[in-house]
This record gives C-alpha cells, sequence and structure tokens, in this order.
C-alpha cells in the first residue's frame, strides 16, 4: 500500500514491482493509481527515495509526499523494452508513409 499526502492519509496506490539496478539494488517501484479492485489501474515509476517504509500492524505500507491527483497525473511506467518497441513502431511507420509519399 502507498499513503499519499493529505490529512486523511488515504491510500493512493498499491506497489506492484520494484525496479532494480544491474547490482540487485532497488532503485524505484511502480505503484498502481486508481482504477477500482486493481481493474483499471495505472502503473506510475517513482524513484526509491521518494518513499519512506511505515511499518503496520501486520504488513508493510508506504507513505509518499505526492497526493493522489499528483500520481494519477503522472506518466505511465513503460520498460525500456516497451519504449524500445513503441519507438521500432513509430520508425516502421514513418518508413512506410516516406515511401507511399515517392
Amino acid at each position: 500500500m502507498l499513503i499519499g499526502s493529505g490529512e486523511e492519509q488515504e491510500s493512493v496506490g498499491t506497489v506492484s514491482q520494484l525496479i532494480l539496478d544491474e547490482n540487485d539494488v532497488i532503485t524505484g517501484a511502480v505503484v498502481d493509481v486508481g482504477g477500482f479492485l486493481g481493474l483499471g489501474a495505472k502503473p506510475v515509476g517513482l524513484q526509491w527515495d521518494a518513499m519512506q517504509r511505515v511499518k503496520q500492524e501486520e504488513s508493510v505500507a508506504f507513505t509518499t509526499s505526492l497526493s493522489r491527483e499528483e500520481l494519477e497525473n503522472a506518466p505511465e511506467f513503460q520498460t525500456q523494452e516497451e519504449i524500445a518497441s513503441e519507438e521500432s513502431i513509430e520508425m516502421e511507420s514513418e518508413g512506410n508513409a516516406s515511401t507511399t509519399a515517392d
């Protein structure tokens, strides 16, 4: 669970993945924001130092200074593979557009 800023300290998302560097050190997390019962949630990437770990009764939660609105307006998280795939599709479509224009 990720608890956002504000007086009510409401849950603003769920940590779904941890981001590791090449040395297996945690550098960030992917937080699912919005949606209902896990459906329609948007994955958002957060730097590890943007969250603080808080021990609760039987679980661990994280807090952040970001609000629900800030997280919902953040860009959707994409892996490097997803970004590369989108870029290659864009390059292919641009290549096809230039050959049809000739």
